[in-house]
């Protein structure tokens, strides 16, 4: 068998594996999960867009299998899983190795990648709204279910009044916020997965394209308009419709989140105190999460301001 076969097919596995970790709820899955995708996007970006597929295909079958034997609960992970890892990096990985004949070949921008991955993450929740809209309280109630039985669980007893108020407007406003939340870190490892994929191929010189030079990413214009859509449906929108204006707005402001990311990092380049001032800003990320709200609104400002072109840097395509 051809050694490219035998990494593909030894790829797709190590994703299944890393998945299923995820499900049996190991340890170590909480460090690993997140490049669950890495694997179907190095062979995709190294061997070519089909060898996605084949990994993609594999690891489902594997998964798939494991559920009709009872290892994994259910062969509806295997659904879960083409739907989540194995279809949005075939999809990547295809576009990514696009390459546009002129005057000078141009490769897929990773602006472009990002407006791939941000439109599969509002199909795919859209797809969930229709799917549950029949059931009671649609996907949001449905959440709002599945979070209240979990929080009653904790409570190891029959929880009284006051308290059965106060789980219920706890599960009411996380099943708020939680598809959105998931989206947009789902968004998020998804990119990182890309940036580190093509990293490594390089460095091992096995890369088909050039680099994706995610400094210089820049936010399709549809998302913009789009954005503007869903947050006036949010506010003017009734009951579920505001719910998924919310949430279809939260994932499309990711890509200024990214864009705010990389000026900042423009900014700290040639900063003494640059290192330090980075360090500082992503404890605050993580251990408090707002600044995501200035990196997206510095993001957003970068679209008509080009900070990154002025301090130095090739013109965001």
């Amino acid at each position: 068998m051809p050694r490219h076969l035998l990494l593909t097919f030894g790829a797709g596995l190590l994703s299944a594996v890393v998945f299923s970790l995820f499900l049996a709820g190991s340890p170590i899955a909480i460090v690993i999960s997140p490049f669950t995708m890495l694997p179907l996007l190095m062979v995709g970006l190294g061997f070519g867009a089909g060898m996605t597929t084949v990994a993609g295909v594999g690891a489902t079958i594997v998964i798939g299998a494991m559920g009709l034997i009872g290892a994994m609960g259910s062969v509806a992970w295997a659904v879960i899983y083409a739907a989540t890892e194995a279809i949005p990096a075939i999809a990547i990985s295809r576009q990514a190795l696009v390459k546009r004949r002129g005057s000078t070949a141009q490769w897929t921008s990773s602006g472009h990648l990002m407006g791939i991955a941000t439109g599969y993450a509002c199909l795919l929740f859209i797809a969930l709204v229709i799917a549950f809209a029949g059931q009671d309280g649609g996907l949001r109630g449905i959440l709002e279910s599945q979070i209240a039985e979990g929080l009653v669980a904790l409570f190891g007893a029959a929880p009284n009044t006051d308290a059965r108020q106060e789980i219920a407007q706890l599960a009411h406003s996380a099943a708020h916020l939680m598809p959105g939340a998931i989206a947009a870190w789902w968004l998020i490892i998804a990119m990182a997965n890309l940036g580190i994929a093509q990293t490594v191929l390089m460095r091992l010189k096995r890369n088909r394209r050039p680099s994706l030079n995610l400094r210089m990413l820049d936010v399709p214009r549809w998302i913009r308009y789009v954005l503007g859509a869903a947050i006036l449906l949010a506010i003017l929108g009734p009951g579920e419709m505001s719910f998924v204006g919310w949430t279809l707005a939260v994932i499309l402001a990711v890509p200024y989140f990214f864009v705010g990311l990389m000026v900042i990092h423009a900014l700290c380049r040639n900063w003494r105190p640059g290192p330090f001032f980075l360090a500082g800003f992503y404890l605050l990320l993580i251990f408090r999460g707002w600044p995501m709200l200035i990196a997206a609104a510095l993001g957003f400002v970068e679209q008509w301001v080009k900070l990154r072109h002025r301090i130095g840097g090739p013109t965001p395509r």
